[in-house]
């Protein structure tokens, strides 16, 4: 009791008072921090994996879709050209069977005289 009297006189008291409110502090601070640190790697950190993960599939899958497209309208402009190709090609068949036909007829006329 003494003691807590010189203690009290010399101010010693408060300051360990405050001391020990501090203390007290601080160990909640830990403890809540502990729970933000359990939380971020039970809960958070999963779900931001899990997101990045999706993040990269969803990229990917774009790019594929883009690859798609390009492949498509390429594949339309070959099928155009190929197109333009054989009318060109049944043109000028089209022009030898009927030349042919022609020289058939004077060939014919030309036995039958």
């Amino acid at each position: 009791e003494i003691l807590s009297l010189i203690e009290e006189a010399a101010g010693t008291r408060m300051f360990e008072t405050k001391k020990q409110s501090a203390l007290k502090t601080i160990e909640k601070k830990d403890a809540k921090l502990g729970e933000i640190n359990q939380v971020l790697a039970q809960e958070i950190n999963p779900t931001l994996e899990r997101l990045r993960a999706e993040r990269s599939h969803y990229l990917r899958w774009t790019s594929n879709n883009a690859e798609i497209a390009r492949l498509q309208r390429f594949h339309a402009a070959f099928r155009f050209y190929d197109a333009e190709f054989q009318v060109v090609r049944f043109q000028e068949e089209k022009l030898d069977n009927e030349t042919k036909a022609e020289e058939y007829k004077e060939s014919e006329k030309d036995m039958k005289a």
